[in-house]
């Protein structure tokens, strides 16, 4: 069975033998490392399709990687942890500005015409930025 075709079965969700797995595998590490990114969603070697190929292998038990692909490996694990870090930096930011919108508004709003829905909303907005923050902290790899 042709690339073409592993590519075709994987993407309909049939199952694939563990060589065949292993052959789409190298395919999608040698193309990820060419390009050095990921593709769009729109594209097979995008992220999605990678994190499914490595899901189903760690599953089945079908770790063996030979030698050869070793430092292509390295290389797009690299490429998902900038991916990854980069998303999680956007969470950060906009954490940071909920944050400061949420202080912000507090300070500037009048507290003798304030209801409790804008109280509530003002409280909202903070703790919501505290939580994005918290989450992307946590994720953040290095």
């Amino acid at each position: 069975m042709g690339i073409q075709e592993i590519r075709k079965e994987f993407t309909n969700k049939n199952e694939l033998s563990q060589n065949e797995l292993l052959i789409l595998h190298e395919d999608f590490i040698n193309a990820v490392s060419e390009k050095g990114k990921f593709d769009t969603i729109k594209e097979f070697y995008n992220y999605k399709n990678y994190k499914k190929l490595i899901d189903t292998l760690v599953s089945n038990n079908y770790c063996k990687v030979s030698d050869f692909i070793l430092p292509k490996l390295e290389k797009v694990h690299f490429i998902e942890t900038k991916l990854l870090n980069r998303k999680k930096a956007v969470t950060m930011f906009i954490a940071l500005f909920l944050i400061i919108s949420g202080i912000i508004i507090n300070q500037v709003t009048d507290e003798n015409n304030a209801n409790s829905f804008a109280d509530t909303s003002k409280i909202l907005i903070f703790f919501l930025g505290i939580f994005f923050l918290l989450r992307a902290v946590q994720d953040y790899e290095l």
